[in-house]
């Protein structure tokens, strides 16, 4: 009777273990994934969502991602347009899937 009480804890105890270092991220590399376009446009993107997912995210959010801005950039209209619509892009898919209830 023990022994068989010994091995089902045994069991569920080894089931319990992970290896995760961080939150699993349903955005986890969604700053990757702008539309095509120059150089420039990819990288204004990367930046806008990488601050979107910052600003809008819950505190894993918060501490996983950081503000960016190419302060180098700040003349440039298009990588300012993408940096806008990578940052509304991924803040509205980050704040839509925390109000369903997700991570």
């Amino acid at each position: 009777m023990y022994k068989k009480i010994f091995i089902i804890l045994i069991l569920l105890s080894g089931a319990s273990c992970s290896m995760i270092n961080e939150p699993p991220s349903i955005f986890a590399g969604m700053e990757n994934k702008a539309p095509d376009g120059t150089p420039t446009f990819r990288t204004g993107w990367k930046s806008g969502c990488e601050t979107g997912l910052k600003v809008s995210g819950n505190t894993h959010y918060k501490i996983v991602h950081s503000f960016e801005f190419d302060p180098e950039k700040i003349e440039n209209d298009e990588y300012n347009e993408a940096w806008y619509l990578g940052f509304d892009h991924c803040r509205w898919h980050v704040s839509s899937w925390q109000r369903r209830g997700g991570m």
